[in-house]
């Protein structure tokens, strides 16, 4: 497939979810689109961590988790994220796939159509912006607004997200929408706790 191929596939779930997933359920390198688009969020988001650790930034929204340093908090983000990303979409689609009756659906293609938009719908409201500010503006990357802004952004984002998966979900299914919006949401927070153990 063509780096054009993927890029019609990232740009088609943004624009026009339903129709995107539509033709990845038809294409035979389902599996690679949505691989990779989880890949680029991983690979996207770990050189923002990088940055924000050669920034010297540390947490400022919430309190993470793990108890790590903060000064080097963002390395180890940066350290952890690739592996986390590909995790939680696994243990997303395995979410998904063991809680719905099993039809004639393979697990690798849920892992195909999730892995669209979860690796793209987080990407214009909570990457975009947050690289903006890490390379543009890294002093005012504190300021209360800035971390008001980031909870609102990452909220919409989330839902986003959520959107886009619980169309997937009901595409390749054939659930009904209440059904794909109910094992959507045990998927995303299966997928969320993870993330939020590692990073922040």
């Amino acid at each position: 497939m063509k780096i054009t191929g993927y890029l019609s596939y990232f740009y088609g779930i943004i624009i026009h979810p339903k129709s995107t997933i539509k033709s990845l359920i038809e294409d035979p390198n389902r599996l690679r689109v949505g691989f990779f688009a989880v890949l680029l969020l991983g690979v996207l988001y770990t050189a923002n961590y990088y940055i924000g650790y050669m920034n010297g930034h540390y947490p400022a929204s919430f309190e993470p988790f793990l108890r790590l340093p903060t000064e080097g908090y963002y390395l180890y983000n940066a350290l952890f994220n690739l592996p986390i990303s590909i995790l939680s979409w696994l243990l997303f689609g395995c979410t998904i796939y063991l809680s719905i009756p099993q039809n004639d659906v393979r697990f690798e293609d849920t892992l195909a159509v999730l892995g669209l938009p979860y690796g793209i719908l987080i990407l214009p409201l909570m990457w975009v912006p947050e690289i903006v500010m890490t390379i543009g503006w890294p002093n005012w990357y504190y300021e209360s607004w800035w971390i008001q802004l980031t909870v609102i952004r990452v909220v919409l984002g989330t839902v986003w997200m959520y959107v886009g998966c619980t169309i997937a979900v009901r595409e390749l299914y054939k659930v009904s929408l209440p059904r794909s919006l109910f094992h959507t949401i045990i998927g995303v927070i299966v997928a969320l706790v993870i993330s939020l153990i590692f990073l922040r």
